[in-house]
């Protein structure tokens, strides 16, 4: 599966915007397929190593591509290693600020979907819907034991909830994987 997806980075440099949609769209759900049951790690080494040549090519368009599919294999989870940032960090120093600025957003996080904020803010309402329905419960509610174990077990499980969802905005792993973080800096 070497080759065609070789191909396929090469064909980033071609004029048509629809193949190359179709292409990022392949080349990402083909390397998640390959790695689905288990890390096919000569294969992954062969494609970081071939996608550090493209990030350095002379098309912009194709380097930014091949950057981009580099990014979305790390936030799905595919592509989570040291190479593969290290390889995200040599494109912070590339010439095209359009390469410079999604690397460095990557790194910073500030990269946002589309729809994203809706969700956060609609997962906040339910979560404060759900803890403000579990007081009100337990204000009107009769008093025993095996309640007041439960109302607390249910606040702690919200609770916990709160702190998930605030872990899950930082990327500040991405940047301890780069060699050298310090001098990167």
């Amino acid at each position: 599966p070497l080759q065609p997806l070789q191909l396929a980075f090469k064909r980033f440099r071609g004029p048509d915007k629809a193949l190359r949609t179709l292409l990022y769209n392949h080349i990402v759900a083909d390397i998640r397929n390959v790695n689905q049951k288990a890390k096919d790690a000569k294969l992954n080494r062969a494609l970081q190593n071939y996608m550090y040549t493209m990030i350095a090519d002379p098309s912009d368009v194709a380097a930014r591509k091949s950057l981009d599919v580099m990014i979305e294999l790390y936030k799905k989870g595919v592509w989570n290693d040291a190479k593969t940032v290290n390889v995200i960090s040599m494109a912070c120093f590339n010439k095209n600020t359009k390469i410079l600025v999604t690397a460095l957003k990557f790194f910073l996080n500030t990269e946002v979907e589309p729809g994203e904020d809706e969700k956060k803010k609609k997962n906040k309402q339910a979560i404060s819907e759900l803890e403000r329905s579990i007081l009100t419960k337990r204000n009107v509610a009769k008093k025993t034991r095996a309640r007041e174990k439960k109302f607390k077990k249910a606040l702690k499980d919200i609770n916990k909830q709160k702190h998930e969802e605030e872990d899950k905005s930082s990327n500040w792993p991405a940047i301890e994987l780069i060699n050298g973080p310090e001098g990167f800096a």
